[in-house]
């Protein structure tokens, strides 16, 4: 997605994309906590952010790319606080979605304040691996996160990210799911595996509305 895009995109959401700060994305489980200095940058070497409102933080927002990893948007409503990670298969294995939460925990959230939502990547529908990968998975997340159709092997990351999120204390009413397929879905989203020699990118954003 080019800039003109990006800023078009924006402006829809009621954000400042001037202000702006996304992660350079190395597919691992590090995470940086926001400040106001770290308006319009790209943090390195992280795959997720976190970010607490205040008066100088109040007109920033998040973003990650994506092209079938899965966008995670994390929001505690009593501490007022927001999170965004970009999960891919090793950012999934790596326990990124736990490390926010856990993070979110030492900032000050209650458990039963952070909602979480889960937004459209490759589904088990076509996340196919070969035995080694689904064995990472099986190991991390138990067997029942791995689909098999005839003689190939899927993974389900909606099973992976919901089971996870449960076992470190969210509620269950707080996790929602986009169930949606970036892979299957060729009308309306970009895809890496679907065309690996020449694909797009679309952005996840998160952030407050300016008022």
């Amino acid at each position: 997605m080019d800039v003109s895009n990006q800023k078009k995109f924006f402006t829809t959401l009621g954000l400042s994309w001037e202000h702006a700060v996304s992660a350079e994305q190395i597919h691992a489980n590090a995470l940086h906590i926001v400040s106001s200095s770290d308006k319009g940058k790209c943090i390195s070497g992280v795959d997720a952010l976190l970010l607490q409102k205040s008066e100088s933080t109040k007109d920033m927002s998040l973003m990650i790319r994506i092209a079938d990893c899965t966008p995670i948007f994390f929001y505690d409503t009593k501490n007022t606080s927001i999170g965004l990670a970009h999960a891919g298969w090793k950012g999934i294995v790596g326990h990124i979605e736990k490390a926010v939460v856990l993070r979110m925990i030492e900032m000050g959230s209650r458990m039963s304040d952070i909602q979480i939502a889960i937004g459209p990547h490759i589904g088990p529908c076509c996340y196919h691996v070969e035995a080694d990968r689904a064995h990472i998975f099986s190991q991390e997340f138990g067997e029942d996160v791995i689909v098999k159709r005839d003689s190939n092997v899927f993974v389900d990351f909606d099973a992976c990210l919901t089971r996870e999120a449960l076992e470190v204390g969210v509620d269950e009413k707080n996790i929602v799911r986009a169930n949606v397929c970036t892979y299957h879905a060729n009308d309306t989203f970009f895809s890496c595996r679907r065309n690996p020699k020449n694909f797009g990118e679309m952005i996840a954003v998160l952030g407050f509305a300016i008022v």
